[in-house]
């Protein structure tokens, strides 16, 4: 440097010989004892700056790592541990009460002062120091106590590893070379301690003490001196400031090309920022030299862009903060982060200019946000309103603020147009992740994900939406629309309705759309709150929605798929028009869901013969294992599950372990809804259907099976009905089998008389509490065949106390003419009754007479189990 290097830490006047530790008392020369504010300079004023700022300084990384009760971003310093490569600037990662200590850089000791108290030798020094040297850039000035006898010289710090003593040259030393009483400057180099100068200038350095502690006039000389000797001392201390208003007041003669900022308003608002000299006298941070006329400014350059240093603020128009977030933008490099602080009001940005006007983000960058910005402008149009347009990879967003719309959302849906729909973000990149901000109000579309791919969005708040539903006059609203592309995440999310004005979204997650659906698509652990319609509308192949819950009332099914190779199981929703629809599905599974109190149906398979998803027929669907209950009060509760088509074959419908309670009736028609209802119509045919151990309670209508062919229906439990328990219309070679009825109705099994099934079975069916007896229309002449069924009006089981008479007819009812009575003693004077007793159908009841002809002594009990 042409002005040599400056030491700033020292007092003005300090000369050669006082700052390489000679102290002259009297005619004796000896090694000075530097006091902690002679050697560390303005450390104790650094450190002091640096708490008063909010930061925090622990003694050992055992301590920082003790104390996580500080928020993300909290800056401090280790400045004692014994492990030196611990100490150094940290900033807090995570939450307060959790995450970690990250280290960012050494700690701010340029020059460290070392003591040879002749512990060692005079080839093997070792020299002590108060302050562990995890800086190796740092200069260390120690003290010979004995003159080399080799050239082969170590040096020890602190008890560590020997470095082996090197010229400025990379020379041994020559024997004699290092003399008793000089003082030695240098660096550590990897295994080496490099001198600053050879031995001859070891001797120029002794000379130039001596001289000036003789001559003032040799001051100015010296001081220069020993600059050349500090090296780059000031260096760290001149260029790391704790917040951006001390960096500006910083006033050197000459600008250095960088410098820190430990944050904005306070230390730890942001991480340490960087500002680059742009070689004008304007920019984000400016400075005036010690001439006090010499303005020099810096602009920000990262690793965090905050965009307030850019004009970004809650007073600016809307115009500005635009051009702010956008000039940060710009400035953020490659995996460093663009900032949007809270800034204590709502901060408008202009989104009139369109996509084309958005801002655009188009690395891999971190966009933090923890203020409130809000868009001014939306409308249909093809170049539709946005605030940002992600078009680069793995872009980040994360914050704990809000972007918000501009309240306006009735905006027309131009006839599925989704090209010219308005938003909030825009992403056409991969790996686009989205995490902690709250979404408000988008103008049609919150996140509106066009081609992407591998998108993660999780524990967010979106809120807010449409005040009236008026999907037929374009009031139609997401949060999250996803078309093209795929194999997105979507998790922890809620969608709440507004607070202010209960606006909702139409639907909270959508796929489909001009470009196609997007495909595989993750929807787990989110929360609807009262959607106009659904949590999620997918369109596409291989989506799985899981562990979600819906809060209604809603208007339609709370979960809808249009397309194969998706599972939907593990939800919970409540007071929703319906569960699920799945429409034109092959390998679908809807399992172990909770579709509570809904008003009109529960799971619904269909058929629609759409242009979406051509000649896909309901093929391969299990629903297995949900709960599905009626809400008590809606009149039209129609089917609780129901696999339906009219215009096609069906393929392996599996309905199996489900508890259904309360549905089968409905407004549509009296033959229309069932509890359980399995059918195609016409000429079409469902093959290989199976609907097992369901358990139905409280409905009108339990099960009806249409044109099966090879199916079954077996082991269900049907209570408490109140019309009829299983029908039968049409079909072929099935087996309906092991079912029970507890009261399940007028009728409990019966086959449909305009539509008769053939090559069929009816075995062991069990029912109580049914006023038809038998199967009704069940004809041997249609291939039919029954055994083992057992009906009754009454209870099977009873007990009866005999008279003093040789008979009684018992009064049961029900009891058909080839009936089998089992009957039982239940006291001793029936059990050693003479002759027994015997039992026989009687018209609907049956008789009991005993054997011997005589009469009963009038007390004997008998239990009896009526089976036929």
């Amino acid at each position: 440097m042409a002005e040599g290097i400056r030491a700033p830490n020292l007092p003005l006047g300090t000369n050669l010989g006082e700052f390489i530790g000679h102290e002259i008392v009297g005619t004796t020369k000896s090694v000075k004892r530097f006091t902690r504010d002679n050697v560390l300079g303005a450390l104790d004023a650094v450190a002091n700056s640096f708490t008063a700022g909010g930061g925090v300084i622990f003694t050992t990384k055992a301590q920082a790592n003790a104390a996580l009760n500080y928020d993300a971003n909290k800056m401090a310093w280790v400045v004692l541990d014994p492990a030196p490569a611990n100490n150094g600037v940290y900033q807090k990662a995570g939450a307060s009460g959790s995450g970690s200590w990250a280290r960012l850089a050494d700690l701010p000791y340029s020059f460290y002062r070392a003591v040879n108290e002749g512990a060692g030798s005079a080839n093997a020094i070792q020299a002590t120091n108060g302050y562990p040297m995890a800086n190796t850039d740092a200069l260390i000035v120690f003290n010979v106590t004995a003159t080399n006898t080799s050239a082969t010289v170590t040096l020890s710090l602190n008890g560590g590893t020997p470095l082996t003593i090197k010229t400025a040259a990379g020379n041994s030393p020559a024997v004699g070379g290092l003399v008793a009483g000089m003082m030695l400057a240098g660096y550590i180099d990897g295994t080496e301690f490099r001198l600053l100068s050879d031995q001859a200038s070891s001797a120029i350095q002794a000379a130039a003490e001596a001289a000036q502690t003789g001559a003032e006039s040799a001051q100015t000389a010296a001081e220069a001196a020993r600059d050349v000797a500090t090296g780059a001392m000031s260096t760290f201390f001149e260029n790391l400031f704790p917040t951006k208003a001390v960096a500006e007041a910083y006033a050197p003669s000459a600008a250095p090309d960088e410098m820190w900022v430990g944050g904005i308003a306070t230390v730890g608002d942001t991480s340490i920022n960087l500002y680059k000299k742009n070689g004008t006298t304007s920019g984000d941070l400016i400075i005036t030299l010690s001439d006090g006329i010499t303005n020099v400014g810096y602009n920000a350059a990262g690793p965090v862009i905050n965009a307030a240093a850019c004009g970004f603020s809650s007073s600016s128009s809307a115009a500005t903060n635009l051009a702010a977030i956008k000039t940060a933008a710009l400035r953020t490099p490659i995996g460093g982060t663009l900032y949007i602080p809270d800034m204590g009001g709502v901060c408008n940005v202009d989104t009139s200019g369109g996509l084309t006007g958005a801002v655009l983000i188009d690395n891999a960058i971190t966009v933090r946000i923890d203020g409130h910005i809000k868009a001014n402008y939306a409308a249909n149009e093809a170049n539709p309103a946005h605030i940002f347009n992600v078009t680069g990879n793995y872009v980040r967003f994360r914050g704990s603020g809000t972007i918000e719309g501009n309240g306006f959302d009735n905006i027309d849906s131009a006839g599925g147009d989704d090209s010219i729909y308005p938003g909030l973000v825009r992403v056409t990149g991969k790996g686009f992740n989205y995490s902690g901000i709250r979404m408000l109000k988008p103008p049609k579309i919150g996140i509106n994900l066009r081609g992407a791919t591998s998108a993660n969005i999780h524990d967010a708040i979106f809120e807010g939406g449409v005040a009236t539903y008026d999907i037929e006059g374009g009031r139609y609203l997401t949060h999250i629309t996803a078309t093209g592309g795929g194999k997105h995440r979507f998790a922890n999310l809620d969608f709440l309705a507004a607070s202010a004005d209960d606006s909702r979204a139409t639907q909270c997650i959508f796929s489909g759309g001009n470009s196609g659906a997007s495909q595989q698509l993750t929807i787990t652990g989110c929360h609807a709150e009262r959607p106009w319609e659904k949590l999620c509308y997918l369109y596409g192949q291989g989506h799985i929605v899981s562990k979600n819950i819906v809060q209604g009332p809603t208007l339609t099914d709370a979960i809808r798929i249009w397309d194969n190779d998706s599972i939907v199981e593990g939800n919970i929703t409540f007071d929703c028009f319906g569960g699920v629809q799945a429409l034109d599905c092959i390998r679908v599974k809807i399992v172990n869901n909770h579709f509570l109190r809904c008003s009109s149906f529960g799971v619904y398979v269909a058929d629609t013969d759409t242009a979406y998803n051509p000649g896909a027929v309901p093929t391969l669907i299990d629903v297995s294992g949900n709960t599905i209950t009626w809400d008590g009060t809606s009149t039209d509760r129609q089917f609780g599950i129901s696999a339906y088509s009219s215009i096609s074959e069906m393929y392996y419908i599996y309905i199996q372990d489900n508890k259904i309670i309360g549905f089968g009736v409905g407004s549509g028609g009296a033959d229309y809804f069932y509890a359980i209802d399995v059918q195609t119509i016409g000429t079409h045919n469902t093959y290989n259907a199976s609907v097992r151990r369901n358990t139905l309670v409280g409905y009108d209508r339990g099960i009806r099976v249409g044109r099966l062919s090879g199916g079954n229906v077996k082991d269900n439990d049907l209570i408490s009905g109140n019309v009829l328990g299983i029908l039968v219309s049409g079909g072929t070679k099935l087996e309906v089998e092991g079912n029970r009825g507890d009261d399940p109705g007028d009728v409990f099994i019966t086959i449909d008389a305009a539509a008769r099934c053939s090559n069929s079975r009816f075995l062991h069916n069990k029912c109580t509490g049914v006023t038809t007896i038998g199967i009704p229309n069940l004809l041997t002449s249609d291939n039919n065949y029954g055994e083992g069924n057992q009906y009754t009006g009454a209870p099977l089981v009873g007990s009866v106390t005999m008279p003093a008479l040789a008979s009684k007819t018992v009064s049961h009812g029900g009891v058909a003419s080839n009936a089998l009575i089992f009957l039982q003693p239940a006291n001793t004077s029936a059990a050693t009754f003479s002759g027994g007793f015997y039992c026989s159908p009687s018209g609907n009841d049956f008789a009991i007479a005993t054997g011997s002809g005589s009469n009963a002594a009038g007390t004997e009990q008998l239990n009896y189990n009526v089976v036929q």
